[in-house]
């Protein structure tokens, strides 16, 4: 078996939920209802396509279903390198708050990095990042931050963003309008029922509204 053959392993970061979305207008309990409905939709799109596991010192990361690695401190860049160099295969790297994320989608960004030592997706604005690639954990190098995507590809990582149509895969949320926008995509079931079970529907919702 060749390094492009081995199963891809997809680490998800999860920050703790109380902390996180603060740009997320929303009232807090919402907010974070929302951000782990998202991780939700996240694990659910990447289970078909490889094996998961969290990255994280979030107290109740266990009740997930998936393995959890954790966060020794020191950052996010910090904590996926530690991660990714358990791994000789190839490891990806992907934000969990991508609601509109789907399994073809995944497949199909995974497809194209499998012959690429490393290689980074921007997010939909462009200047973020929502996926990382290594064909072996150690080689992965993240630079998480402010204008990652333009760090990560002058780092010498190939980019996908340009190659394949992945609107799912780039829309992360960290916005009400970015929320909207998921929506318009298609968010998916734990992210749905939750919008819905709050009252709150996506076509008219007075969170989703302009």
């Amino acid at each position: 078996m060749t390094a492009t053959d081995r199963p891809w392993t997809v680490l998800v970061p999860l920050k703790r939920l109380d902390r996180s979305k603060s740009r997320l207008a929303l009232p807090p309990a919402l907010r974070r209802a929302v951000a782990e409905a998202m991780l939700l939709d996240v694990l659910a799109a990447a289970a078909p396509v490889a094996r998961v596991c969290l990255v994280s010192a979030e107290p109740a990361r266990d009740r997930y279903g998936v393995p959890v690695l954790p966060d020794p401190g020191g950052g996010l860049s910090a904590a996926v390198a530690h991660a990714a160099a358990r791994f000789d295969g190839p490891v990806a790297v992907l934000s969990g708050d991508l609601p509109a994320a789907r399994p073809a989608e995944l497949a199909a960004a995974l497809a194209a990095a499998a012959a690429l030592d490393t290689a980074v997706l921007a997010d939909a604005p462009g200047s973020g990042t929502t996926l990382l690639t290594a064909r072996r954990g150690r080689w992965l190098r993240p630079a998480y931050g402010p204008d990652s995507h333009r760090r990560h590809v002058g780092a010498g990582m190939a980019d996908l963003t340009g190659r394949l149509a992945l609107p799912g895969l780039r829309r992360d949320v960290d916005t009400v309008a970015d929320l909207r926008e998921a929506a318009r995509l298609g968010i998916g079931p734990a992210s749905t029922g939750l919008l819905a079970a709050a009252g709150h529907t996506c076509v008219g919702s007075p969170w989703l509204a302009v």
